[in-house]
């Protein structure tokens, strides 16, 4: 089976989209697919577009986004046309839903999101105070990428609902498929076994947050949390990565790495020793679709503490491989839940290794990738 593999960016490159649009695609190509890259696309009257932006940014004070000018979209579709008259794909497969939003072709069409626009509408900071032109192109695009696409397939049942609700699409051509980790070389299980024995051993409560947005991550609560352990007599250490906290005094115990970089082989070494030596990923999001970050932290056996909010309870099941709380719950009710595990290692230690097990068997892009290779065959 030949794929035309759609996207507005470089899905060669290791970085982009976190790195999710290039392990899909190598994924893929591991299932026996033949991928053909159709991108990065380019749009047309750029500088035109971009003043546009700019006058709403600055005179108007709204968030125009660019990318959804029809014109531009339009413009990704008569590139895609030509150069799939050259690829011949069976199938086209695009990364979001913009690219294939005006596409006309005969080869069915799929893309893959991770949320719908009505979910991200005032829920995201850039998807927020939206030009009124923005609201209304990007709904009749999404609307029209649906109505054109054979299968469409979300990383959660939170997008998936939403697309059947919001835009009346058939629930028959609504997939979920979770999105695995982006980790090149992940542990085996007799590591794991070594990983999680010397956290038990380990008299300090090791706290990971893990993420570039402090305030919508929920930073400040798991700071908080981390306080709330130290007070209770509990040895803690906070690991912050890829972002500062908005508050400038910080206790001892909270070390701040910063931005690792996964195209960096110093960083990923850095991020490898952090997911093995921390006894929990602590992301007590506010707003979020389906991080990645919990997958990557599930491959080393490591429990996650979230939220119930966006698509991550298509993730994090409780006693699973991690625990949700309501994103209104306080920092004492999730260090009272951190305390009691970490002061029953037995119990900790079945998390793990739980955690770990949840990776291999549903959150690991083998699985995913074989998941998007049956949708795509049952097209043909």
């Amino acid at each position: 089976m030949k794929i035309a593999y759609v996207s507005t960016f470089d899905a060669r490159l290791v970085h982009s989209w976190s790195g999710t649009g290039y392990t899909i695609a190598k994924e893929l190509e591991k299932q026996g697919l033949e991928i053909s890259y159709v991108g990065p696309l380019t749009e047309k009257n750029s500088l035109l577009y971009k003043a546009k932006q700019l006058f709403y940014r600055e005179i108007l004070r709204k968030r125009h986004i660019r990318q959804a000018e029809p014109a531009i979209v339009l413009h990704n579709a008569l590139q895609i046309s030509k150069q799939i008259e050259k690829i011949k794909p069976d199938i086209i497969l695009a990364i979001w839903a913009y690219p294939i939003a005006l596409l006309d072709c005969k080869q069915p069409i799929v893309f893959i999101a991770d949320a719908t626009f009505p979910l991200m509408h005032n829920y995201y900071k850039e998807y927020s105070n939206l030009s009124t032109s923005t609201i209304r192109n990007i709904k009749q695009l999404e609307q029209s990428a649906l109505n054109r696409s054979a299968a469409v397939i979300y990383s959660s049942q939170w997008a998936a609902q939403s697309a059947i609700n919001e835009y009346n699409t058939s629930p028959d051509k609504v997939y979920v498929v979770p999105f695995g980790a982006n980790i090149d070389v992940p542990p085996s299980e007799s590591e794991i076994e070594q990983f999680i024995e010397k956290r038990v051993k380990n008299d300090v409560c090791k706290l990971l947050f893990l993420g570039v947005d402090w305030e919508r991550k929920g930073g400040n609560i798991a700071l908080n949390t981390a306080i709330n352990l130290h007070n209770k007599g509990i040895k803690t250490e906070l690991n912050i990565v890829g972002c500062v906290p908005t508050t400038t005094k910080l206790p001892h115990f909270v070390n701040l790495i910063g931005f690792l970089n996964k195209s960096d082989p110093t960083d990923v070494i850095k991020l490898r020793k952090l997911f093995i030596e921390s006894h929990f990923l602590i992301l007590p999001s506010i707003a979020d679709c389906t991080p990645i970050v919990f997958s990557e932290a599930n491959s080393f056996g490591l429990p996650c503490i979230s939220t119930t909010v966006g698509g991550i309870p298509s993730v994090i099941i409780n006693g699973k491989n991690g625990q949700l709380f309501d994103k209104l719950d306080s920092p004492e009710e999730f260090s009272q839940y951190i305390a009691q595990l970490i002061t029953n290692p037995e119990e900790y230690y079945k998390l793990a290794h739980s955690s770990f097990l949840e990776y291999k068997q549903r959150l690991n892009w083998d699985f995913a990738g074989y998941q998007i290779k049956k949708i795509l065959e049952n097209l043909l």
